[in-house]
């Protein structure tokens, strides 16, 4: 599963550093959206 963290809201905003490190130790891939759309990723 990927995580596109700059995608993701809370109601919280302190707690996104938490949830990222949740979903990363759940073993998802964690990235900014760039990361996916810069030019060596693209097809």
């Amino acid at each position: 599963m990927h995580v596109i963290s700059d995608c993701v809201t809370s109601y919280d905003l302190k707690k996104l550093d938490e949830m990222f490190a949740y979903y990363a130790g759940k073993g998802c891939d964690v990235k900014k959206l760039g990361d996916y759309t810069d030019e060596e990723n693209t097809v």
